[in-house]
C-alpha cells in the first residue's frame, strides 16, 4: 500500500496514534488527511513523524482546524523531510493567507532541490508581493527568517502592512544576516512604521537593496532614511520613489548625497521636488564621487531645475544613468541639459521621454549628440519632435559612433523623418535598434525605411508598431532585412 485516505473519518485527537504507528512504514508515498478536525497539535505529531521517513511525497491536510499558530508545525514538516513535494491546505483559515502558502511553496522547492542535487539550498527571491499576507503571517514568516542563512531575497511589496508589520520586518533585519535585498513598496506603513525599519537597518550590514517605493510617507521618511545612511554601510541602492517629499524632502537627502560614500543608485521619482528641490539635489551631485544611477521622473521639474541640474552634470564624474522622464523641461531645458553631456564623458544612459520638446528642442539634442562620444542609449518618446526634429538629430548621428538604442516612440513622425532615418541607415552605423512605435509613417515611409536598410548591416531591431501603415509588404520585408542582419551577426559575432 502505497496511497493512504483517511479523509472524513473525524479522526480529531486520534491522528498522533495513528500516525505513530505509521512511524516505520517505508513504502506510503502519499496520506489524505483532510476533513478530520485535526488541530495544531495533530500536525506537530506529524511533524514528528515524518522526521524519518523517506518515502512520503504527498500530503493532503485540507478542512481541518489548522490556523496560522499550526503554520510552525507545517514548516516544520516540510524542514524535516525533504521528499515531499505536495501540501494541500484547502479549507483551512491558513489558505486565506496566500503569502503563507507561497511560502510553504519556496520551502517545498528547495527541500525537493536539495535532494535531487545533493547540495544545500540555492539562494533565490522569495516572492510575496501582491499576496493578501497578513500581520500573523508575516510575523510567523519573519520569525523563520530571523535565523534562516539561505534566502537573500525578500520581495514583500502591496500587501497592506500597516506599523505593525513593519515592527515584524524591523526585528528580522536586526538579526537576519544574509537578506541582501527587501521590497517593502506600496503598502501602509506610516511614518512610526517607516522609522522602526530604518532604524533597524542601522545596525543590518548586509542589505545592500531597498525599494520602499509608494508609501506615501512624506519628508519624514527623507529624515529616517539620511539618519540610517549616516550609521549604514552597505546599502548601495535605494528607491524612495512616490512618498510625497517636497522641496525639504530634496534638501534633506541632498545632504545626505554629500557625504555618503556607498549608494550608487538612487530613485527618487514620483515626489514634488519641482525646481526648488533638483537646486538642492545638483548641489549636492557636485560633490557626491559614488551614485551611478538617479531617477528624478515624475517630479514637476522645470527649465529653472533642469539648468541646476545641467550645471552639476559638467562636474560630477561617477554618474552613468540619469532618468528625467515626464517632467516639463521644455526646449530650454533641454538646451541646457543637452548643452551639459557634450562635454561629460561619464553618462553612457539618458531618459528624456515626455519633457514637451519640440524640434527646437531637438536641435539641441542633435548638437549633444554629434559630439558625444559616450552615451550608448537614449530613450526621446512622447516629445513632439516632428519630421525636422528627427531630421535633425539623426543627421547629427551620422558623426556619432557610439550611440547603440535610440527611442522615438509618440513623436509625431511623418513619411518625412522616415525619409531622414532611411539616408542615415544607408550610411554605415552604429546604431542597433530605433523605436519608432505610435507614430504618422504610411507605407510609403515604410518604403523609404526599407531602402535604408538595405544597405545597413548593424539594425537588428527596429520596431513600426501603432503606425499608419498596418502590417503589408513593406513591413514584412523591414522584418526581413532585420532577420538577415541578426542572423549574418550570429554567423560573424566578431565581425566590425
Amino acid at each position: 500500500m502505497t496511497i493512504l485516505n483517511l479523509s472524513n473519518n473525524k479522526i480529531i485527537d486520534g491522528a498522533p496514534c495513528i500516525l505513530e504507528s505509521l512511524s516505520s512504514n517505508s513504502v506510503l508515498t502519499s496520506i489524505n488527511l483532510s476533513g478530520n478536525y485535526i488541530k495544531n497539535e495533530g500536525i506537530k505529531c506529524l511533524s514528528e513523524y515524518l522526521k524519518p521517513n523517506s518515502t512520503l511525497t504527498s500530503l493532503d491536510l485540507s478542512a481541518n482546524n489548522i490556523n496560522i499558530n499550526g503554520a510552525q508545525h507545517i514548516l516544520d514538516c516540510i524542514l524535516s523531510n525533504s521528499f515531499i513535494t505536495s501540501i494541500e491546505l484547502k479549507n483551512t483559515s491558513i489558505e486565506k493567507d496566500i503569502g503563507v502558502l507561497l511560502f510553504f511553496q519556496y520551502m517545498i522547492k528547495h527541500s525537493r532541490h536539495n535532494t535531487e542535487n545533493k547540495k544545500g539550498p540555492i539562494s533565490e527571491q522569495l516572492k510575496l508581493s501582491y499576496n493578501r499576507l497578513s500581520h500573523q503571517g508575516l510575523r510567523f514568516i519573519t520569525n523563520y527568517l530571523k535565523s534562516d542563512s539561505r534566502i537573500t531575497s525578500v520581495e514583500l511589496g502591496a500587501n497592506q502592512f500597516t506599523n505593525e508589520g513593519a515592527l515584524y520586518i524591523s526585528e528580522c533585519l536586526a538579526l537576519n544576516s544574509t537578506i541582501t535585498s527587501i521590497y517593502l513598496d506600496n503598502n501602509k506603513f506610516g511614518k512610526e512604521g517607516a522609522q522602526l525599519i530604518f532604524e533597524s537597518l542601522k545596525s543590518n550590514s548586509t542589505i545592500t537593496e531597498i525599494d520602499f517605493r509608494k508609501n506615501n510617507i512624506g519628508n519624514e521618511l527623507a529624515e529616517f532614511v539620511s539618519e540610517c545612511l549616516k550609521v549604514n554601510s552597505s546599502i548601495t541602492s535605494i528607491d524612495l520613489g512616490d512618498n510625497k517629499m517636497d522641496q525639504q524632502g530634496a534638501q534633506i537627502i541632498a545632504e545626505c548625497l554629500k557625504t555618503n560614500s556607498k549608494i550608487t543608485k538612487m530613485t527618487l521619482l514620483g515626489n514634488n521636488f519641482r525646481d526648488e528641490g533638483l537646486k538642492f539635489l545638483s548641489e549636492s551631485l557636485k560633490s557626491n564621487s559614488t551614485l551611478t544611477s538617479i531617477s528624478l521622473n515624475l517630479n514637476l521639474i522645470g527649465p529653472e531645475g533642469a539648468h541646476f541640474l545641467a550645471e552639476s552634470l559638467k562636474l560630477n564624474s561617477t554618474l552613468t544613468s540619469i532618468h528625467l522622464d515626464s517632467n516639463n523641461i521644455e526646449n530650454k531645458g533641454a538646451q541646457y541639459i543637452f548643452t551639459s553631456l557634450q562635454s561629460n564623458s561619464k553618462i553612457h544612459t539618458v531618459h528624456f521621454q515626455s519633457n514637451d520638446v519640440n524640434q527646437e528642442g531637438a536641435k539641441f539634442i542633435a548638437e549633444s549628440l554629434k559630439s558625444n562620444s559616450t552615451i550608448t542609449t537614449i530613450n526621446l518618446d512622447r516629445n513632439k519632435f516632428g519630421d525636422k526634429g528627427v531630421g535633425f538629430i539623426f543627421e547629427a548621428l551620422k558623426e556619432n559612433t557610439t550611440l547603440t538604442k535610440i527611442s522615438l516612440k509618440s513623436n509625431n513622425i511623418g513619411d518625412g523623418g522616415a525619409k531622414y532615418i532611411s539616408e542615415y541607415l544607408k550610411e554605415k552605423s552604429t546604431i542597433t535598434s530605433i523605436t519608432l512605435d505610435c507614430n504618422d509613417i504610411t507605407e510609403d515611409g515604410g518604403k523609404y525605411i526599407l531602402e535604408g536598410l538595405k544597405s545597413n548591416s548593424t539594425i537588428t531591431c527596429i520596431t513600426l508598431s501603432d503606425n499608419e501603415m498596418g502590417y503589408n509588404k513593406v513591413r514584412q520585408l523591414i522584418a526581413e532585412c532585420v532577420k538577415s542582419n541578426i542572423e549574418k551577426m550570429d554567423k560573424n559575432p566578431h565581425n566590425d
